[in-house]
């Protein structure tokens, strides 16, 4: 079933140290896990069925990122399957007739407004976990000045610069040791994946992977598979 922000917290043994409204800043440069959460209130479970994407932000993504591509994809069991899951011989001509025609991978903002809207969570309020070894405070304010598009200074989340209701979003933090941080964030990761609804399950295009919306990857080396490539300046 969804989580709240403060039943992450607490089935991890942690509590909630701070909370700021989305673009505020944090008062706090120790080590520690970050969690953003379409919230005021970290006992509420706020979903929304409709992913609040916004088309202008979207094209200004795309215009930005000249090299932005989306796979193609294939229906298997009503779901898109992208190139990833296709076995080698499939992908070898899925990469072989792009370059031939360059343009059958090339997105629109549109296309990939809908790639995007496949992987919200309707039913959960928490949108992206973070860490960070160093100073909260920093690392916070580095995810808010990123530039969708642009690879530095914090890549990580960037799909969250594509929602239209930002205002509505706030950031939860808590401490750790340096050494723990990243043991941590995982176990907020996990957490969540475990708790995500058969509802939110039916409606992703890769239910293997149920992380929040703007988590790529969990744990390391296992990502979403989103089928949307070279979406920062630096072909990342």
């Amino acid at each position: 079933m969804p989580i709240s922000v403060e039943q992450l917290f607490k089935i991890n043994g942690k509590e909630i140290m701070g909370q700021v409204k989305w673009g505020q800043s944090i008062d706090c440069r120790q080590p520690g896990v970050y969690v953003v959460a379409i919230t005021d209130s970290a006992t509420k479970i706020v979903g929304l069925d409709n992913a609040p994407i916004s088309n202008p932000k979207v094209c200004d993504w795309v215009a930005y990122v000249p090299t932005l591509r989306l796979k193609q994809f294939r229906i298997t069991n009503g779901r898109k399957i992208y190139y990833d899951d296709v076995d080698i011989e499939s992908l070898a001509n899925g990469l072989f007739m792009s370059y031939l025609c360059p343009s059958v991978w090339k997105s629109t903002s549109e296309s990939l407004v809908e790639r995007l809207k496949t992987f919200w969570l309707p039913d959960e309020t928490i949108l992206y976990i973070g860490m960070t070894g160093s100073s909260l405070k920093k690392r916070v304010n580095e995810y808010y000045k990123a530039k969708l598009g642009d690879s530095k200074p914090h890549r990580g989340g960037h799909w969250i610069k594509t929602l239209a209701n930002l205002e509505q979003v706030n950031v939860y933090w808590t401490t750790s040791e340096k050494s723990e941080a990243k043991s941590l964030e995982q176990a907020f990761l996990d957490t969540f994946v475990k708790n995500v609804s058969r509802k939110s399950l039916n409606q992703l295009s890769d239910p293997n992977h149920p992380f929040p919306y703007a988590n790529l990857e969990f744990p390391k080396g296992i990502k979403k598979n989103h089928g949307i490539l070279f979406s920062t300046n630096l072909g990342i």
